[in-house]
């Protein structure tokens, strides 16, 4: 009796023996197959490049520190990346984008600064940006550009940001333009060498909001609710002056060289836009070119975030619609947008 105890005692352990690394292997490829299952979020598959520029600095009259304006970066960053997209970034220069400094400060700090603050891969991405020139459309599904006063200088006429948007446009790729954003197309063409904004919808930083921001800047008066309920009398009628006379009543000669709304009509776009610093995008559908979304001001990049998902989302859908012309508008807490 005692023997077929020890006999069974050494075929239990024998067995274990045999078995126990049979199961902790299928225990290890089943955390691995956990590991390596896609979330199952909508942008996945999605590769975004967002273009910054390297300007640290503006001169002229009112020399200022300049950058990227924070909120135009750190919203749709949060909200793409929360959806599965994939964020590159890339500047002029290369390495560690400047961010405009009082776009940081508390009067203009959101709940999404302040995550993208504590965010270590953003804040990774933004300390090595891609350099420009290395940067091909092929590789992304839609390009962004953030607002910041120092694309006027390096951006504008960058052949590397000309090559980009021609190749987004050519390939029908979205085309996501914030605040100032929309003068990088200043110099882009479309496929029959014109101006590519003329005909198309659009919005922009209005020039009434350019001088709001410079008047309340001067005279220190800030935070920002106080620069959305103050007198818009001056900044109406400073806005309504020709734009050499424009930068002068500012004192903006040479650190603004032209005024986005200005330009934009200029080159015939078709401009729309809300009330100073209402919130206001724009989904341009007037040909078969690229999906371009605009956004009026720093208070609509929320919003122009998430129309950009549905556009990412709908691609398809949306480009049946190019042929029927028009726009698509979004406004205040999303009318317009479902998602």
């Amino acid at each position: 009796m005692r023997t077929s105890k020890v006999f069974l005692t050494t075929l239990w352990v024998t067995a274990l023996s045999v078995l126990s690394p049979a199961f902790a292997v299928a225990s290890h490829q089943e955390e691995k197959k956990t590991d390596t299952v896609p979330f199952n979020l909508p942008l996945k598959d999605k590769k975004i490049l967002f273009v910054l520029s390297s300007k640290a600095k503006l001169g002229g009259e009112s020399p200022r520190k300049a950058g990227v304006w924070a909120e135009s970066l750190a919203a749709p960053y949060e909200i793409l990346t929360q959806q599965g997209a994939k964020i590159s970034l890339a500047s002029v220069e290369g390495g560690k984008a400047p961010v405009d400094p009082r776009s940081e400060n508390s009067d203009f700090a959101t709940a999404y600064t302040k995550q993208f603050r504590k965010d270590a891969q953003g804040q990774e991405l933004l300390a090595h940006t891609m350099r420009l020139s290395d940067v091909q459309a092929a590789d992304y599904d839609a390009i962004c550009y953030t607002s910041s006063y120092g694309m006027f200088y390096d951006l504008v006429d960058n052949p590397d940001s000309i090559r980009l948007l021609t190749e987004f446009e050519r390939a029908k790729k979205p085309i996501g333009l914030t605040s100032q954003g929309p003068l990088v197309l200043k110099n882009v063409k479309d496929a029959k060498g014109g101006v590519l904004v003329k005909g198309k919808v659009v919005t922009a930083f209005r020039n009434s909001e350019e001088a709001g921001s410079k008047l309340a800047l001067d005279h220190n008066l800030f935070p920002i609710s106080i620069l959305k309920t103050m007198d818009h009398g001056r900044t109406y009628r400073t806005a309504a002056l020709p734009e050499d006379q424009f930068l002068k009543e500012l004192k903006l000669v040479g650190t603004v060289p032209f005024l986005t709304e200005t330009l934009l009509k200029s080159q015939g776009a078709v401009y729309k836009s809300r009330k100073n610093w209402e919130s206001f995008v724009v989904e341009d559908l007037t040909n078969d070119g690229a999906i371009l979304l605009t956004a009026q001001n720093p208070d609509s990049i929320e919003l122009w975030s998430k129309a950009f998902i549905q556009i990412l989302l709908n691609q398809q859908a949306v480009e049946t619609k190019i042929a029927t012309g028009g726009a698509r508008e979004f406004s205040g807490e999303g009318e317009g947008l479902s998602l």
